[in-house]
């Protein structure tokens, strides 16, 4: 994600405002933080931007909606609910070791999700082979907009490239919870393939 925001030339936008839609990773992974690419959009668009200070991934379910219900977080939820463009990424299987936020799991999350065969994050909530989300105790815990509200917003681009994500990148465009991809050419041909196979 870091890249792609590197690599999108300047250009100047009346009344934009840019936000994380999802809380920040550990602090092992702080230089890949989503206000730090939040921050160099909006430089890039000459627009504005709001901050998010709360970890992705709580301690507890009571944590996560005290945040969500606090006076300094109703700002932007509210600009969540009238999104018309995001940028995500997109995780792939449990096995995978590159994302920059899966620290912040713990063992009976892995465990969890192994069991509802999960095969890959977006906006750190896993889903099936199917686009079905697992919503259990992590998904409790966490901070950031829904695959359905996702769902809903006009322009959903997401970013992800590798043989490895094809399974879960093919599933989010299946239920439509994005709408554009930016990918390289050896992913589209392994997604053409399992999608061929219908081996998702």
């Amino acid at each position: 994600m870091g890249d792609a925001v590197n690599k999108i030339e300047k250009k100047y936008l009346e009344n934009t405002m840019f936000l994380p839609i999802v809380g920040g990773p550990s602090h092992i992974n702080s230089k890949y933080h989503v206000n730090t690419l939040v921050y160099e959009l909006a430089k890039k668009f000459h627009g504005e931007s709001i901050f998010v200070n709360a970890s992705v991934i709580q301690e507890s379910k009571e944590l996560a909606e005290g945040i969500l219900n606090s006076n300094y977080f109703e700002e932007l939820k509210g600009y969540w609910e009238r999104l018309d463009t995001v940028i995500v990424g997109i995780g792939g299987p449990l096995s995978y070791k590159k994302s920059k936020w899966r620290d912040l799991l713990n063992d009976e999350d892995f465990e969890d999700l192994k069991m509802r065969e999960a095969i890959g994050d977006c906006c750190c909530c896993f889903f099936d082979r199917e686009g079905k989300v697992s919503k259990g105790n992590l998904y409790k815990r966490r901070i950031g907009v829904s695959l359905e509200t996702l769902q809903k917003v006009p322009c959903s681009i997401g970013i992800a490239r590798g043989k490895v994500k094809a399974r879960a990148i093919l599933a989010l465009l299946k239920k439509g919870y994005i709408n554009t991809l930016m990918t390289d050419q050896e992913t589209v041909l392994e997604i053409l393939r399992i999608d061929k196979r219908n081996i998702i």
